[in-house]
C-alpha cells in the first residue's frame, strides 16, 4: 500500500510541476537538496561545484517541467541526474581531487574529552581514506548505502544496477574497509 501512496505523491508531484506549480518546485528542492548535496560530496570535494551541481539539476527540472517526465521514481531520477551531471563535469574539466573532506561533524558541543575527540577524528579521517581506495562503483554503493541511508534496492534503481550487484559490491567494500584499517586499529 505504502508503494502505491508513494507512486500517487510522486505522480501529483510531476503533475504539479507541469503545470507550473512553484510550491511543488519548492517541495521537491527541499526534500532533496541536502541529500544530493551530501551524496556528491564523496565524489567532488569542492563544495561550491556540488552546490552548483546539484543546482543545475534543479534548475533543468523548473526549465523543463512542462515536459518533466523522470524514469523510475523521482528520488532514483534526481540521484542519477546529479551523478551525471558530476561525471560530465569531471570530463569537461579532468579534475579529480585527492583532498579529503570530513565524513560528518565529530564533535559535540557538551564533550570535553580532547584526547578522545582526537582519536575519533584520526579513526574519521582512516575511514574517510579508505572508502576513497575502495574501487569506484564500491565506493558509490558504500556511499549511498551507509552515508546516505539508502537501501539496496533503492542504490540498485539509482545506480541502474541489480540488487544483488549492489550487495556483492558493498560485501567488497565491507571487506575491503576491514582489511585497510585492521593494522591501524591494532
Amino acid at each position: 500500500m505504502q508503494n502505491s501512496k508513494n507512486n500517487y505523491n510522486e505522480y501529483l508531484i510531476v503533475k504539479c510541476l507541469r503545470e507550473s506549480d512553484e510550491a511543488a518546485f519548492e517541495f521537491l528542492f527541499k526534500e532533496y537538496y541536502e541529500p544530493l548535496c551530501l551524496y556528491l560530496r564523496y565524489f567532488i570535494k569542492q563544495n561550491d561545484v556540488v552546490e552548483q551541481i546539484v543546482q543545475e539539476v534543479f534548475v533543468n527540472i523548473w526549465e523543463n517541467r512542462i515536459t518533466f517526465s523522470p524514469k523510475g521514481n523521482i528520488k532514483s531520477y534526481l540521484y542519477r541526474a546529479v551523478k551525471n551531471r558530476a561525471l560530465n563535469y569531471a570530463k569537461h574539466e579532468s579534475v579529480k581531487t585527492k583532498s579529503h573532506a570530513d565524513l560528518r561533524e565529530i564533535y559535540y558541543s557538551d564533550e570535553t574529552n580532547i584526547e578522545r575527540q582526537f582519536e575519533r577524528n584520526e579513526l574519521l579521517k582512516l575511514i574517510e581514506e579508505g572508502v576513497q581506495q575502495l574501487p569506484e562503483k564500491c565506493r558509490e554503493v558504500f556511499v549511498l548505502v551507509k552515508f546516505n541511508g539508502v537501501s539496496y534496492n533503492e542504490a540498485a534503481e539509482i545506480l541502474n544496477i541489480s540488487s544483488k550487484t549492489v550487495e556483492n559490491q558493498m560485501g567488497k567494500a565491507l571487506k575491503k574497509l576491514r582489511e585497510f584499517l585492521l593494522p591501524a586499529v591494532k
